[in-house]
C-alpha cells in the first residue's frame, strides 16, 4: 500500500490558520476533528507579540499585516479573549483584505460565525490566497445555504489550479456534485485525515451510479492499510458491508429532498435530471435505439444512472452494434460483477440463430 496515492508523499502539511478556523466553529460546522490540510505561505510571525503582555493594540501594524503573518497573529492572540476582542473592535473599518481576514479568523474563534462571515464578504474573493478561501467559502455555505456563494468562483480556480490539498479539493467537488472528481480527488488523499464530513461524501459515493465499486475498493484499501482513525472505522465499514442498505438510502433521499427545497441549483438540477430520464425511457420503449446511442456516445458513463446504462446494453445488442455494445456491457459488468451479469452479458454477444 505504500506505493498507493493515499500515501505517496505530496508536501501538504497541516495549516494552523484552518486548524484554528475549525475548531472554532465545531459546533457550527459539525465537524469532529481539528485539523484540516492547507498548504501554508511561506512562514510568518505574530506581529503583535510585543502587545498581548501590554493589551495594547497597534492599528497601524495591523493595517500592515501580510497574509504570511495572519496565521500565526491569530494564534498567538485568539487564545487571550479580552486581547482579541480589542482586535475585533479596533478593525471594524479595516481597509485591507489581510486585517478583515484576520478580523474573521478571530470572531470564528470568538464563536460569532455570522459576524465573521460579514467580515469575510467585505474581502474581494480574489484577495484571498487560495490556501485560505476554503474557510470563507465553507462557512457561507453553512450560513446562508442556497444562496450564491461569492467564494465559489475563487474556490474552484484554486481546486482546479491545484492550489489546495486533494483533501479539500474533494470536499468542495462533492459539495459541487461533481462526484467523479471527487473520488479522483479522494484517491489522493491520507486516509489518517479524513473526518465525518468525508465519511458523508463517501456515503453519498456508495450509492452513485457508477462510482460504488471503486468507491469501495478506496474504503476497503484505507481500512487494509490502518490509516483511519478509530471512531471512522465503524461507519466506513458499514458503508461496506450494507451497500443498498434501505435505511441509508432513505436518508440519502431525504437530505436531497432537503436540499432541493433550500437549494434553487439543486432543485433545478433534479427537474431536468428527472425530465432527462423520462426522455430516455420512452425513446427506448419507441424503439429509438440508434438515437439513444448517439445521444449518449460522447457522454462519461460513470455520469449514468444504472436504467440508462441497461437501456443502452440493450439498444445496442438490438442494433448489433458491436462497438458500442462492448463499451456499455463493460460498463455494466463493472458496476455489477456477478456471475449472473457475466453469463447475461455473453448471450448478448453471442451471434443471433
Amino acid at each position: 500500500m505504500d506505493n498507493s496515492p493515499f500515501f505517496q508523499s505530496r508536501g501538504w502539511q497541516v495549516s494552523p490558520l484552518l486548524a484554528l478556523l475549525v475548531s472554532a466553529t465545531l459546533f457550527l460546522l459539525g465537524c469532529d476533528h481539528n485539523q484540516e490540510s492547507g498548504r501554508p505561505a511561506t512562514a510568518g510571525r505574530n506581529i503583535l507579540i510585543s502587545d498581548v503582555a501590554g493589551g495594547n493594540v497597534d492599528l497601524h501594524l495591523l493595517e500592515a499585516i501580510s497574509w504570511n503573518d495572519v496565521v500565526p497573529t491569530a494564534e498567538g492572540v485568539s487564545s487571550d479573549k479580552a486581547f482579541s476582542r480589542k482586535i475585533i473592535e479596533a478593525t471594524t473599518a479595516a481597509r485591507h483584505s489581510s486585517t478583515r481576514y484576520l478580523r474573521g479568523m478571530l470572531l470564528l474563534a470568538a464563536k460569532d460565525p455570522k459576524s465573521a462571515q460579514e467580515a469575510f464578504e467585505e474581502i474581494p474573493p480574489g484577495d484571498i490566497p487560495a490556501a485560505l478561501v476554503y474557510a470563507p467559502y465553507r462557512l457561507h455555505n453553512e450560513i446562508r445555504p442556497g444562496q450564491a456563494n461569492p467564494f465559489l468562483p475563487a474556490m474552484t480556480h484554486a481546486v482546479e489550479q491545484g492550489e489546495v490539498p486533494p483533501l479539500i479539493q474533494a470536499r468542495v467537488w462533492a459539495v459541487e456534485g461533481q462526484t467523479e472528481k471527487t473520488l479522483k480527488a479522494y484517491l489522493q488523499t491520507d486516509p489518517a485525515e479524513w473526518t465525518t464530513q468525508d465519511v458523508a461524501h463517501f456515503r453519498v459515493l456508495r450509492f452513485q451510479a457508477g462510482l460504488a465499486n471503486d468507491t469501495a475498493v478506496i474504503l476497503q484499501a484505507a481500512l487494509k492499510a490502518g490509516r483511519v482513525r478509530q471512531n471512522l472505522r465503524g461507519e466506513l465499514v458499514g458503508i461496506l458491508s450494507a451497500p443498498r442498505d434501505a435505511k441509508a438510502l432513505e436518508e440519502i433521499k431525504a437530505q436531497l429532498v432537503r436540499q432541493i427545497e433550500t437549494d434553487p441549483n439543486t432543485r433545478a438540477a433534479a427537474i431536468t435530471s428527472a425530465k432527462q430520464q423520462l426522455s430516455i425511457r420512452q425513446q427506448f420503449l419507441e424503439k429509438k435505439y440508434r438515437e439513444l446511442l448517439d445521444q449518449h456516445r460522447d457522454r462519461p458513463a460513470v455520469d449514468l444512472p444504472d436504467e440508462t446504462v441497461l437501456m443502452l446494453v440493450l439498444s445496442a445488442a438490438q442494433l448489433r452494434e458491436v462497438a458500442a455494445l462492448n463499451l456499455w456491457s463493460q460498463e455494466m459488468k463493472r458496476r455489477y460483477p456477478t456471475p449472473d451479469v457475466e453469463k447475461w452479458i455473453r448471450e448478448l454477444h453471442a451471434p443471433s440463430q
